[in-house]
């Protein structure tokens, strides 16, 4: 089961990418399949969020328009405690838009 979650996710990925090519985009953001990261897929830009219950993942914007994978997890005080956040807004992972 696991092997065939990990092949439908890759084909997910892969398929998202084409299209995204075929429709003539720089990239493709989703969200909600678990693992969050931003990657190139035959150079076209994949950004996927992850979950914010599980992996306190998000992606943010930045005023250059560089999308960034933001993990949460180490750098709150409490998950729950969201007060002061921009304060505590990590260095990111980025990759241009």
């Amino acid at each position: 089961k696991v092997k065939n979650a990990v092949n439908f996710i890759s084909d997910f990925e892969h398929m998202m990418t084409e299209e995204a090519r075929r429709r003539g985009c720089d990239g493709v953001v989703c969200g909600h399949i678990h693992k969050a990261e931003m990657r190139e897929i035959n150079g076209v830009l994949y950004c996927n969020d992850g979950d914010w219950v599980e992996s306190l993942t998000a992606l943010a914007e930045d005023f250059d328009g560089k999308l960034h994978l933001i993990h949460w997890r180490n750098r709150l005080s409490s998950p729950m405690n969201l007060g002061g956040i921009l304060e505590e807004l990590p260095a990111a992972d980025s990759l241009p838009a």
